[in-house]
């Protein structure tokens, strides 16, 4: 059997083009955009959704401000306390947040996924029948990213101890052999993580929703078809590199040419994944398009249901 790319993705191009163009429909889009944005709470990029960003000088501002308070936390013990208890405070907070996006993101990789497969715009009756699949995969996301931190955290820590012992004996002179080692084996964990979360949301999804699998049951259906096709699968997540770096420079380009009042609407929440809903959706449709080349038992096809033409007078 050949595995194809571009014919999934003229596939999945084609029915985008059915779905949000013929006919177009404004509120369509805003109800398939609000599930997709949910949706972007998982993955690593989305346009307008959760990304949180902050001022590059921002850890350094928060060190200084550490350093001239500490003089007085220490004199006065009940004001060092109460510092103690706002920080763990707002980490707390920070991490429930995390965990509400995460959430509400699994969720919404079964709405979306709904919406696009079916032709449809609908929020609460996906919402209510995949709440199973959803919770599954909110709880593996949470086990996998735990497992991510502590492990990429570890190679960091022993980064930063070892190129500290190191500038003991040599100041200013890091040790290049150490920092190789370390990049040798930080890269390819990065790698590997950036795989599980891309075949995660691309294919395990899928084979959850068609078969109503919990993500451990999903990934274990995927793995024997993945160690069967390991390097078309791989060459996948090279190809939607390139397509991603693709629409990055589209999008540069048209931001440009609308005097920057497309980059305006791109990083308002929610409306800016409505404004790049036809790249989101061919996204969807192409992953499930190229998983039904390899799986087509699961039934996944991105063309919706044929529409009967109205015969003319």
């Amino acid at each position: 059997m050949q595995v194809r790319y571009s014919e999934p993705l003229q596939r999945g191009y084609d029915g985008m083009v059915d779905r949000l163009f013929r006919p177009f429909d404004l509120g369509k889009w805003f109800v398939v955009g609000f599930t997709c944005w949910l949706a972007t709470f998982i993955e690593a990029q989305g346009g307008g959704s959760s990304s949180f960003n902050y001022p590059s000088n921002w850890a350094q501002d928060s060190e200084g401000a550490m350093l001239a308070s500490s003089s007085s936390f220490s004199e006065i013990p009940w004001l060092g306390a109460l510092g103690v208890l706002g920080c763990s405070f707002l980490v707390t907070a920070i991490l429930a947040l995390i965990l509400v996006f995460f959430w509400l993101g699994s969720r919404g990789q079964f709405m979306f996924l709904d919406n696009v497969i079916h032709d449809r715009a609908q929020v609460k009756a996906p919402w209510a029948q995949y709440k199973r699949q959803g919770n599954s995969l909110f709880l593996w996301i949470i086990g996998f990213t735990s497992v991510a931190f502590l492990v990429l955290g570890g190679v960091g820590l022993l980064a930063v101890i070892g190129l500290g012992l190191n500038s003991v004996d040599w100041v200013g002179a890091p040790d290049w052999g150490l920092i190789a080692i370390l990049f040798a084996i930080f890269l390819p964990l990065v790698i590997v993580a950036v795989y599980v979360q891309l075949f995660l949301t691309h294919f395990v999804v899928p084979i959850m929703y068609a078969e109503k699998l919990t993500a451990t049951a999903a990934w274990g259906r995927f793995l024997p078809v993945f160690r069967a096709h390991s390097g078309h699968f791989l060459l996948y997540g090279l190809f939607i590199f390139v397509l991603m770096i693709g629409v990055v420079i589209a999008v540069f380009v048209a931001g440009c040419l609308t005097l920057c009042i497309g980059f305006l609407i791109l990083i308002i929440p929610y409306i800016g994944t409505v404004a790049l809903l036809p790249v989101y959706v061919t996204k969807r449709l192409l992953s499930v398009e190229f998983l039904h080349q390899v799986m087509p038992e699961l039934g996944l096809v991105s063309s919706p249901p044929p529409r009967i033409p109205v015969p003319s007078m």
